[in-house]
């Protein structure tokens, strides 16, 4: 017909908010982009990377919040990666934090500066996600943590929790039919 001009029309679902992610994740999440193994992977890495970069910011800003003068510290003074995959959760791990049950403990990292321990853990679970994150929220709340959802997509989602001398983030999100849950901790050190 002519004169008649045709629009697309565009749905909305969970992918409006594609706008808010980089470019690099878009694409991750748009829908014509089929879901590979390995998309899915990457996006599993993207999260863990995204959330260990945020804790790293988390423990140089903090310097200012505990009152740490010191700025020739080294902060990253010790880095330990342990294997315990099947094993037990580090001996900084905080005993009152939530762990989702039935998870399995993938792997785990610790950092150690003069004032600060940073500890990161990745779980595995066949859950599904929004079963896991309704877990951390109610969860962390309970425990009287001041909870933030950071973002919330259709199988990936972030929250960022705070405990006086405590501070981090819980990444969710879903890989291979199994859901992935990597949390990041800050916590002070006694005596500082």
């Amino acid at each position: 017909m002519a004169g008649v001009k045709k629009t697309k029309t565009v749905s909305s679902k969970a992918g409006d908010n594609l706008n808010l992610l980089p470019d690099f994740l878009k694409i991750l999440f748009s829908d014509k982009n089929p879901k590979t193994a390995k998309n899915v992977i990457l996006a599993g890495i993207t999260i863990v990377i995204t959330t260990l970069a945020i804790f790293l910011y988390m423990l140089f800003a903090s310097r200012n919040q505990w009152g740490l003068e010191n700025k020739d510290t080294d902060y990253l003074s010790e880095i330990q990666k342990s294997n315990e995959a099947q094993g037990s959760l580090p001996q900084f791990f905080p005993s009152d934090f939530p762990v989702f049950d039935g998870a399995t403990l993938k792997n785990n990292w610790t950092t150690k500066s003069t004032n600060v321990t940073g500890v990161s853990i990745i779980w595995e679970t066949d859950q599904l996600p929004t079963k896991v994150f309704n877990f951390y929220f109610t969860q962390l709340i309970s425990l009287d943590y001041k909870t933030e959802v950071i973002s919330q997509t259709e199988n990936s989602y972030t929250l960022s929790f705070e405990k006086p001398g405590l501070n981090g983030f819980v990444g969710i999100t879903q890989a291979e039919g199994k859901t992935l849950i990597s949390v990041t901790l800050g916590i002070k050190n006694e005596g500082q």
